[in-house]
């Protein structure tokens, strides 16, 4: 699965400062795509780019797109054409987050297998709108909802689901376990032994909104020196070293990199 940096507004001023010579190549609405309020891309194990926007799901294979969308394919699609995130999971699968569901895609029969609110009880989301989707170590599927987290655990066992809070970002640690932004801070989440252990991480938090003006952080991102970066829609990007405790906060518009990471800001950004 190719990791993007999705910015998806302001990302090219910030990208070209100080890079030299840096092309980009814009697939738009002229291109075909669907929409172009892009909020998802991964990439299968085809080689295929799926991209998910405001309006129906796209397939690009480098050449041109296939349109996916409600209307076309009635109850095979995905439950609404806003595609919050996606994911490719460790067998390849597709799994489609959306604003009135998941999505499972069948790429031999080009449908889509629906989990919602309303499923059987076995299969059963807490919450219909699916914010974030990450994979454990394991090869569980997190999914993040506006009401809950519901855990995927492929063995036809039931779907695990935990908490009332909006887990508006999901990512896999490097030790395994998963990193969650919610509205009520960011937590360090485990599942052992069908258990789940929290940290509330206190000490980040506290820090972290140590004013009273609200933000929402919308993405997460552990880097290979361990440093947690975190986005957020208002406050610019926050750089985390849990090592020492530091904690740097980088704005948009300057441009500034660390490391292999680039630093931007919006409100429907992606740190990859």
């Amino acid at each position: 699965m190719i990791k993007f940096l999705v910015l998806l507004l302001f990302i090219w001023p910030s990208l070209l400062l100080g890079q030299g010579q840096i092309k980009f190549d814009q697939l738009g609405t002229k291109e075909g795509l669907s929409n172009s309020s892009v909020l998802s891309i991964a990439q299968d194990s085809s080689g295929f780019i799926w991209i998910g926007t405001r309006y129906g799901l796209n397939r690009y294979d480098t050449r041109s797109f296939r349109i996916f969308k409600q209307t076309e394919l009635d109850n095979s699609l995905s439950s609404s054409d806003y595609l919050n995130s996606m994911l490719v999971d460790h067998k390849g699968v597709l799994w489609v987050g959306t604003s009135y569901g998941l999505n499972r895609y069948d790429d031999e029969k080009e449908v889509f297998q629906r989990y919602n609110s309303t499923s059987e009880k076995r299969f059963r989301l807490s919450n219909d709108v699916i914010c974030s989707l990450t994979e454990d170590k394991d090869g569980k599927l997190w999914v993040g909802t506006r009401g809950g987290l519901n855990i995927i655990q492929y063995d036809d066992q039931p779907i695990l689901a935990w908490s009332k809070n909006i887990f508006y970002a999901l990512e896999k640690a490097k030790d395994g376990g998963v990193w969650a932004s919610t509205n009520d801070g960011i937590k360090k989440i485990s599942f052992q032994h069908n258990k789940l252990e929290i940290d509330l991480l206190s000490h980040l938090n506290k820090r972290l909104f140590a004013d009273d003006r609200p933000f929402v952080v919308a993405t997460i991102l552990e880097d290979g020196g361990g440093n947690l970066w975190i986005g957020t829609d208002k406050k610019g990007v926050f750089m985390y070293n849990p090592n020492n405790n530091e904690l740097r906060n980088y704005r948009a518009g300057t441009g500034e990199r660390y490391g292999d990471h680039w630093k931007s800001t919006s409100k429907f950004g992606r740190l990859l």
